[in-house]
């Protein structure tokens, strides 16, 4: 029995690895997350964590190169699909296919204690970016859609690192650990800066993203519903449906972290913010050091926050400032590294992305 084996003290690495690939997509994600929970902080286990996430970062890559699952343009005799309907459709694939390595991310974002017990899954971020960027042939809209796993795990480690405070796995995870800026250019960027809400559709329109949004954790629409409400005006498209998709699809990973709805909700919120908070700095930082790329424009990191707190003087944007204006050198992202540790630079950032998130609020009346 599968039970028998998971964390028992005889239990080896391929006698493990044996019974995950016995479980169903569904039994997945939630044994993923027991079984890290499990060996991150047992030494004696490390092996066997190690080959538990390579082994599945290695399942997703495999499932992910196949054209029959992830075609890049559609297939002989379906020329004349609802091209939105397939971009909606192969979004939420690619996010069932991800989903058992975030729930295991989940787990390590808040409890690894150094960079070496978060090695496993910054390889796996390394990979799904080079998954992303590796130049294919097909359809425009379709090969974006291969950032989507990227961008599930990236928002997945934000909100559980911040959600704990733990901004010394945020770093480790989504600032330290880097990726080249472009192919043949020997300067790197942080994964964060790699990919955002926007990054997978921008080639999509927001017909096929909001249908996403309205779907997710509901009942009420299937996809091919919400599109033809959609497009009998009948509902209004999603101001941010990405991030709203995404808060909704990750929501049942962290029913163990958060107390009720409006926790989560919160720290999903800080989290978006934070992230364009770091990219910001980074993207001023890379600019000052290479004055030739002073065309490059600020972050992209604008969620779901921006039109919740829209008419709110308590945005999470608002809230870092104050609790850095009080704090000083203490402030906890600072004490973490982020910002490079200095004050200057957090404020100049903080006021720099206060601006451009009030921007993108007013745009939406």
């Amino acid at each position: 029995m599968i039970q028998d084996v998971f964390g028992g003290p005889t239990s080896d690495p391929a006698t493990v690895q044996a019974s995950v690939e016995q479980l169903s997509d569904t039994e997945r994600p939630s044994k993923m997350r027991e079984l890290t929970k499990s060996f991150i902080l047992d030494p004696t286990k490390r092996i066997e964590l190690d080959d538990l996430i390579r082994s599945e970062t290695q399942r997703v890559l495999t499932e992910l190169k196949s054209a029959e699952r992830f075609p890049l343009q559609p297939a002989a005799g379906q020329a004349d699909r609802d091209a939105d309907l397939l971009i909606a459709e192969l979004s939420t694939d690619y996010w069932r296919l991800i989903e058992p390595l975030c729930w295991s991310l989940q787990v390590a974002a808040r409890y690894a204690d150094t960079v070496e017990q978060l090695t496993p899954w910054t390889r796996a971020l390394v990979a799904l970016h080079t998954y992303a960027v590796e130049p294919v042939g097909g359809r425009a809209v379709l090969i974006k859609l291969r950032y989507v796993p990227l961008l599930a795990c990236v928002v997945t480690a934000a909100a559980a690192a911040v959600g704990d405070d733990r901004w010394d796995n945020f770093r480790r995870l989504l600032i330290d650990c880097t990726v080249k800026l472009r192919q043949g250019d020997n300067r790197v960027e942080s994964i964060a800066e790699a990919v955002d809400f926007y990054a997978p559709f921008t080639e999509a329109g927001k017909s096929a993203p909001s249908a996403l949004a309205y779907t997710a954790g509901s009942e009420k629409y299937t996809l091919e519903s919400a599109l033809t409400a959609l497009r009998a005006k009948n509902i209004q498209y999603r101001l941010q449906p990405v991030a709203d998709w995404l808060c909704e699809m990750l929501r049942p990973m962290f029913t163990d972290q958060f107390a009720d709805s409006d926790a989560y909700e919160n720290a999903f919120d800080r989290a978006e913010v934070m992230l364009g908070l770091v990219t910001e700095d980074s993207i001023s930082m890379l600019v000052e050091r290479n004055p030739e790329l002073s065309w490059l424009r600020g972050t992209h990191w604008f969620g779901r926050s921006t039109w919740r707190h829209k008419h709110s003087n308590s945005s999470p944007v608002n809230e870092f400032a104050q609790q850095l204006d009080t704090a000083g050198a203490d402030y906890g992202p600072l004490r973490a590294g982020l910002f490079g540790g200095q004050q200057e630079r957090a404020e100049a950032a903080m006021t720099s992305y206060a601006e451009q998130f009030a921007k993108v609020s007013r745009g939406y009346w």
